[in-house]
């Protein structure tokens, strides 16, 4: 692939090749992974939004994930509420526990933190992923995502194509690829 810098020095990262096809496969380019290689993990923040985090979770399982489907670790943290006597926050909080803990998730494990006492936002984000705290972590990339959003079904091929593409091309490691635009 060809990229091209733009002024800034940003580096403009060139879109997948279209095909009428639903979902690669690899026989269509898609990457087999080698063994005991970790697929991404997905971690989804929310606090007292229901109704978007039951949409974000159902889109999420009609993303198509490609080679890391039954792979992919999803984890739902719920931050917890400041002040628990607010009535229709607390309700709406406890909806939200409700929905993900009820979720089941069709495209590898599922896990549901509820934070004992209110973090944040930061706070959440900044905990997210910390694969420095569990050596068996090896995964090279983690998609975290605010209960407000909605990812195309194609987002996670996007994700690996991104992945396979600029792997080492920088020197460094990728610190942010965007799922959202402007």
């Amino acid at each position: 692939p060809v990229h091209k810098e733009e002024p800034g020095g940003r580096v403009a990262v060139p879109a997948p090749p279209r095909s009428n096809a639903s979902v690669p496969c690899a026989s269509q380019g898609a990457v087999a992974r080698p063994a005991g290689w970790q697929a991404p993990c997905i971690r989804v923040l929310t606090f007292n939004r229901p109704a978007s985090l039951s949409r974000l979770l159902d889109q999420l399982n009609r993303l198509k994930f490609g080679t890391d489907d039954g792979h992919v670790e999803l984890l739902i943290s719920i931050d917890a509420p400041k002040n628990p006597s607010d009535g229709s926050r607390y309700w709406q909080w406890q909806e939200s526990v409700n929905v993900a803990r009820n979720f089941t998730f069709t495209h590898g494990p599922k896990s549901v933190r509820v934070q004992p006492k209110h973090a944040g936002l930061v706070r959440q984000w900044l905990d997210a992923w910390q694969p420095e705290l569990d050596p068996a972590d090896e995964r090279e990339a983690c998609v975290i995502l605010e209960d407000d959003v909605l990812p195309s079904t194609l987002a996670w091929i996007w994700l690996q194509r991104a992945l396979d593409v600029y792997r080492g091309a920088f020197g460094v490691p990728i610190a942010s690829l965007g799922w959202q635009r402007p």
